[in-house]
């Protein structure tokens, strides 16, 4: 009997990585870690995508197969449509296979994800090569899974909660974007894209005509105590975003 279960252990096929792990594992938004630990640590969106090119990226179901958006310093993105995962000689590491139509041309050569056995998945290594000189280099680039999506992610870790200001008045920003001042209750999002900011900002929403920001307001922390300010637009550069001198609010956290 012991021989037998031996000789059908030996013959049983054992499940790869490959079987284990496909793009449906993989959906949703990515986080680039490096820019998420400074983020965490400082609380100013501003310092923390300063030299992130690969900020973040998402993957989400297209018909039959996926689109995959690569974003580089939350300004600019790309769109491919991916098919699939081949799994490569290497332990838990996984080609990207790309349909033959594409909308963009490729920046990076050798795109493959590493991930590690195990579900839900919460860590992808992103591997790939660039060759804008005579010899190609290779890269490495870890992102965390941003749950349950970018924004939120953002938001809770840099501005959601419940504050006072020196009057004892609360002010509320809540994880899901909705913030509850004195006076008004707003939906709002945390800028992320600082090509045309000089401030930690976010902004009102108008909902109803596109998700379109209405108003700006500047942040900064400040020890424990979180600074708002109105802010304007440069003199010199008309679409760039300042913050006024004085602050509006400065709040307590709770």
């Amino acid at each position: 009997m012991v021989f037998i279960l031996l000789v059908f252990f030996m013959f049983v096929p054992t499940l790869s990585s490959a079987e284990e792990i496909t793009l449906y594992d993989l959906q949703g938004d990515w986080l680039n870690k490096e820019y998420y630990e400074t983020l965490a640590a400082t609380k100013s969106p501003r310092k923390a995508v300063q030299g992130i090119e690969y900020t973040n990226f998402a993957i989400v179901p297209d018909q039959e197969n996926h689109r995959w958006l690569q974003i580089f310093n939350f300004h600019e993105g790309l769109w491919f449509t991916i098919t699939g995962l081949q799994p490569n000689i290497e332990p838990d590491i996984y080609r990207i296979l790309f349909h033959d139509k594409q909308e963009a041309g490729h920046a990076t050569q050798n795109d493959r994800f590493y991930v590690q056995p195990g579900k839900p998945v919460n860590t992808i290594e992103w591997l790939f090569a660039t060759n804008y000189g005579k010899t190609a280099e290779e890269h490495r680039v870890t992102f965390i899974h941003a749950e349950p999506d970018l924004q939120r992610l953002v938001n809770r870790t840099v501005l959601a909660g419940i504050y006072s200001d020196q009057n004892g008045r609360l002010f509320v920003f809540g994880e899901n974007g909705v913030a509850q001042w004195p006076d008004t209750t707003f939906t709002y999002k945390v800028g992320l894209d600082y090509i045309f900011a000089e401030c930690d900002y976010f902004y009102f929403l108008d909902e109803q005509n596109g998700n379109i920001g209405t108003e700006w307001y500047a942040f900064e922390w400040q020890g424990n105590k979180l600074y708002i300010y109105t802010t304007h637009f440069s003199k010199e550069v008309s679409e760039l975003i300042e913050r006024d001198e004085k602050p509006l609010y400065v709040l307590n956290p709770k």
